[in-house]
């Protein structure tokens, strides 16, 4: 019975360390196309600047849901580039965070993970095909950019279109996308030092009291 005690008692040691499930934000809440989304989604522990909602189905585009995001300020409603990025902030430690990017044609997407410094910790980028209107590839295609964090918390991330302006059959499209279902997952947190030495001030009194009442 002891033996089985101090397995029960160490299980929930690990759990008492603390898990954390992903968070995803399909944005479908949206109040409307077009509105910034700024602190929208702040009670999650994010922010976004330069970021407006963009209705999904209005735009004839591959269709993940009824709202997306798009950088403000690009050439067009749904291009945007290093300059009109779409910067997301989190105030909690990040160790992943993914996100999808509809009707990706030639000019590609690209995301950027930065630490608390503003120090680039890592980028991952995808390339479609053609213009992202007339081709087959980019078209209705949904992609996703992931990236995971080894070191140091994900604290922003960078989201825009890395070529605007790429050349198709002798012209220059400023062909748009837009990003969908942003998921990212929280790093557990580390119980702090006096809530660990009480927490195991227990546990010994409890493996005492079960020792005493045995021998008795």
């Amino acid at each position: 019975m002891t033996k089985k005690l101090l397995i029960f008692l160490c299980l929930l040691l690990v759990g008492f360390a603390g898990s954390v499930s992903a968070t995803t934000i399909n944005f479908n809440d949206a109040n409307g196309s077009g509105i910034y989304v700024d602190d929208f989604y702040s009670t999650l522990g994010v922010s976004f600047s330069n970021t407006i909602f963009r209705d999904l189905n209005s735009l004839a585009i591959g269709v993940s849901g009824d709202f997306g995001i798009v950088g403000a300020g690009g050439p067009t409603i749904i291009s945007f580039g290093i300059n009109n990025a779409i910067v997301i902030d989190f105030s909690i430690a990040i160790s992943s965070v993914s996100i999808d990017g509809i009707d990706v044609g030639a000019n590609g997407m690209q995301m950027e993970a930065y630490d608390s410094n503003n120090q680039l910790l890592a980028s991952t980028s995808f390339y479609g095909q053609g213009d992202g209107y007339d081709y087959d590839q980019g078209v209705t295609t949904y992609n996703n950019l992931t990236i995971e964090s080894e070191g140091s918390s994900i604290a922003k991330i960078l989201l825009y279109q890395p070529s605007l302006g790429t050349m198709v059959d002798g012209q220059t499209f400023p062909e748009g996308m837009v990003f969908d279902n942003l998921t990212f997952k929280e790093i557990a947190p580390v119980p702090e030092p006096a809530t660990m030495l009480l927490f195991v001030t227990g546990l010994a009194g409890l493996v005492g009291l079960r020792l005493r009442r045995k021998n008795k």
